[in-house]
This record gives C-alpha cells, structure tokens and sequence, in this order.
C-alpha cells in the first residue's frame, strides 16, 4: 500500500482508486473509516473517470465486465481515496467489502482507511 506522500508524486491513473462524496471528507480526515455511502451517493465513485461499473451479475461473461474483471475491486483490495473535486488523494485504504456488495447493500464500512492526510506517518519527515 503507498504512502499519500508517494501518490501525490505521480498521477491518480497509476494507481487503484475511488473517490468519495464530499460529505465524507471531514471524518476520514479525522480517521474515520469509509461508509458505502460515500461511495455510493452522486458524487462518489467506486471507478472514477469511468462509466459506473454494471454489476458483475449483469455481465453475459463472469471473467469481464467492460473490460474490467468480474470481481473489479474485490474485498482486501488496497486503494487510494480521493475526494470529488480534489486534485490529491486524502487517504489510502483496504476494502472491506467487494464493489459489488458496496452496490448492493449500501450499508456498512466499505474501507478501512490506514493513513490519511495529517496523520503521524504523513506528518513525519521520513522514516529511517
């Protein structure tokens, strides 16, 4: 899993990532873990830059989905969290649930955020 300092070096495409509702940017920043609604509500995003994602159970083929595998962001997958409008991440994390379920069920933790922005590892000024 990279360091914020890492993914604020190069650009979001690298690597895998989602993007949050605004409304969640104030508690994530605090620590809090990642909720299915601030994925899942109009400004957040489970493949941003992208088309919503159809669910895998919609797809003729269980090995893709628009080109992205069936199981696009599965349970234990790290990401980075970027907040809509953001041009820098504010978290990275590890999913607790698979896209689909976040989807689904629309309740529960989606992510636990590991580092966030303002963090003892984001405010250190290297690690020896």
């Amino acid at each position: 899993m990279p360091s914020l300092k890492l993914c604020h070096k190069f650009p979001r495409d690298i690597f895998t990532h989602v993007m949050v509702d605004g409304g969640a940017v104030p508690y994530i920043l605090g620590g809090a873990n990642i909720m299915c609604p601030g994925l899942t509500n109009t400004c957040g995003s489970l493949s941003p830059g992208q088309p919503e994602l159809p669910s895998p159970k919609d797809a003729d083929s269980e090995e893709e989905v628009d080109g992205f595998p069936a199981e696009y962001l599965p349970k234990g997958q790290p990401v980075v969290i970027y907040a809509e409008g953001k041009e820098f991440a504010l978290a990275v994390g590890t999913m607790k649930m698979s896209a689909d379920n976040i989807r689904t069920k629309n309740k529960g933790m989606a992510i636990e955020v590991a580092h966030f922005l303002g963090d003892g590892l984001y405010m250190s000024d290297g690690i020896n």
